[in-house]
């Protein structure tokens, strides 16, 4: 009997060691998640949620809103909004939705209605739930059968959507220096419907009318003007609210149109063709290997110029990009286009853009702040991100700010080293480096742009970025109900002048944005039939491009002559 006793504990103790080992392997949730994604995942019919589940589900998120993201009342000061106002009027909408793709809608349009650039709904896709690399990300995934979830959404979504997608009765404003100017070009007759420019919706100027409604496209704010705004909106000849709108004409004449406000219709325009392919897209395989549709390089030896646009950063592997970026590593001047670049995974723009290019190391070291409160409580997936986010616990009394919350914070170390590995001659400051930054601009891509900024290395000129990137990451939440995933940024970081990076972006050294003027010539070469985004052509309308230009001509003339 003892010796059955002794084996029965010795089993115990060895299951013990096996489970507390596991405890402590990096990536443990994640392994997790993989396994219940493997054994709980099946395709499933989507059923429409009751109004009972919507409702629950959307206060679920609101919720989220109100007290995982701090600094909503900063916001609050710099757009001119009450968040609690807005809270109410959404609820109201929310007890209209008749159906899943209603819902869908008017969450997707709220979390643009926050301005905060990783505040989004996230694709329900089963490869984009699993690619999520965010806090909380291995919980949400702990949700049985969630991919088989997301699947049916996505299923779901594309159907309701497809029907909705109507190009041919819709125009698209794209925002222009407080403009909205109008980007339809590929039927005469909707160019002259819809004129070249919205001037007034209801007898009042547009902008008014931008604020009071929920778009698809996100809240942003326009430093230059101080205006709030969204980078672009979209009405329709036939569907929603009838508007009355005063349009510019190309001819130089104002007439008045009909016009059709629908969030529906809006935001099938925008993400219809997105998900008539997310079926079949794997979007953890799309991250792996760089690709080379995503940077452009052109060099012009008159002036030893290197124009380097990427519009994204988010792969793992960029040494593709790397071996390239070291054939231009003796260039005397570098243009950086990012002004289209949401962002990426960590350690790639370090490693295939900085590295190739310079000799000392560069240093990441920032500072960011996260409350624990209810949603926020727990934002490590696993140990090795909390080992690899160095953190200590605050109270509200020891936080560098004012803050009415009741709850601890992490207050959160970044700091990484990445070598360069230039071994040429030419020394950093004789290198004019410029970083072309925009409304775009978020996350990874304003990290890029802020120590870039930060070790004088370059000269940032365009917009304001989306902010962002001085934070660790991001969270994600599943709503309880429906399945749905959004995503949203719990954290306060500051910037080098101390404003939040969050609400206040990335500022350039230089402003300079596209003016009416250059937009006009874009739009002329469009209606050519020219493909506006050539090099060549961005030299006859890109403002941002043609100044910076204009700088290293000046530069260049004023060089010295070699002797021979």
């Amino acid at each position: 009997m003892k010796k059955h006793l002794k084996t029965a504990g010795n089993v115990i103790i060895v299951i013990v060691i096996c489970v507390l080992v596991f405890c402590c392997i990096p990536g443990r949730d994640n392994i997790i998640a993989n396994v219940i994604d493997t054994f709980t995942y099946k395709e499933i019919e989507f059923t429409e949620p009751t109004k009972e589940q919507m409702l629950s589900d959307f206060d679920y998120m609101i919720d989220v809103l109100r007290t995982g993201i701090p600094n909503i009342s900063e916001s609050e000061k710099l757009y001119g909004f009450d968040f609690d106002e807005k809270c109410a009027k959404y609820r109201e909408m929310a007890e209209q939705c008749e159906n899943g793709f209603d819902f869908y809608v008017l969450c997707n349009a709220v979390l643009a209605d926050v301005p905060n650039c990783h505040t989004y709904m996230g694709y329900m896709q089963s490869s984009y739930i699993a690619s999520q690399m965010c806090f909380n990300a291995e919980h949400v995934r702990f949700r049985p059968n969630i991919g088989g979830i997301a699947d049916a959404w996505n299923k779901y979504l594309g159907e309701k959507m497809e029907p909705l997608y109507d190009r041919d009765n819709s125009a698209l404003f794209l925002y222009c220096d407080g403009h909205y100017m109008n980007i339809e070009y590929e039927k005469p007759e909707l160019r002259e419907k819809f004129g070249q420019e919205i001037l007034e919706i209801n007898g009042r100027p547009v902008s008014e009318f931008v604020n009071e409604h929920l778009f698809y496209s996100k809240l942003s704010y326009d430093f230059k003007n101080n205006i709030p705004y969204r980078d672009n909106i979209s009405f329709n000849l036939t569907d929603g609210e009838e508007l009355d709108a005063l349009v510019l004409c190309d001819d130089g004449t104002t007439k008045n149109i009909k016009l059709y406000y629908s969030l529906e219709r809006e935001t099938a325009y925008n993400e219809a063709s997105a998900y008539a392919v997310l079926t079949d897209f794997d979007f953890e395989e799309a991250m792996q290997e760089v690709d080379e549709s995503s940077y452009t390089l052109v060099y012009t030896e008159e002036t030893d110029t290197l124009y380097a646009e990427f519009t994204s950063f988010d792969y793992f592997d960029g040494e593709k990009l790397k071996s390239e970026m070291e054939k231009y590593a003796e260039c005397r001047h570098i243009i950086f286009d990012v002004r289209e670049n949401g962002g990426g995974i960590t350690g790639f723009w370090e490693k295939n853009i900085y590295a190739p290019l310079f000799k000392d190391k560069m240093i990441i070291d920032n500072e960011s702040y996260l409350e624990l409160n209810k949603y926020n409580c727990n934002p490590f997936g696993d140990l090795f991100e909390s080992l690899y986010y160095s953190h200590e616990k605050l109270s509200p009394a020891e936080l560098p700010f004012e803050t009415d919350s009741a709850y601890s914070w992490y207050k959160f170390n970044e700091y990484n080293e990445y070598d360069g590995e230039y071994t040429g001659e030419l020394a950093a400051e004789d290198r004019d480096i410029y970083i072309l930054s925009g409304r775009n601009s978020a996350s990874l891509t304003d990290e890029f742009i802020y120590y870039f900024s930060k070790n004088g290395l370059a000269t940032i000129v365009g917009e304001n970025t989306k902010g962002e990137g001085i934070a660790p990451t991001f969270m994600c939440q599943s709503m309880p109900e429906t399945g749905l995933v959004f995503n949203y940024s719990p954290f306060i970081a500051f910037n080098s002048d101390g404003k939040d990076n969050s609400v206040y972006c990335s500022a350039p050294d230089i402003y300079v944005t596209l003016t009416r003027d250059d937009y006009v010539i874009n739009r002329k070469l469009r209606l050519e039939g020219k493909d506006t985004l050539t090099y060549e052509n961005r030299l006859l309308w890109d403002t941002e491009l043609k100044y910076v230009l204009d700088k290293i001509a000046a530069d260049v003339d004023d060089m010295p002559a070699v002797a021979a």
